[in-house]
């Protein structure tokens, strides 16, 4: 589930001294919510459609995406570490 907990800026109300011990497992859910409808709403129809059209579903979205992440040593180079992956075999 990682790659679908968008990187993001998050604001919750903060635990009594810092103590998440002291969280219900419904100030989880929230929490998990909140990141993946993020999540949601980033990956957007047009990228939708740009997956459909090579041949992807949201899985190897997310997938590779991770993948350039880590094997990419800055933005610049994310595209093209992508471009070896999505190369026609």
């Amino acid at each position: 589930m990682e790659g679908y907990l968008f990187p993001d800026t998050y604001e919750f109300y903060k635990a009594p001294d810092g103590d998440v011990k002291v969280l219900e497992e419904q100030d989880y859910e929230i929490i998990l919510r909140t990141i993946y409808e993020n999540f949601e709403a980033k990956y957007d129809d047009e990228m939708k459609k740009r997956a459909a059209e090579v041949g992807m579903t949201m899985d190897k979205v997310v997938t590779l995406a991770s993948i350039v992440q880590l094997e990419a040593a800055n933005t610049a180079d994310m595209k093209n570490v992508a471009s070896v992956f999505m190369k026609p075999s």
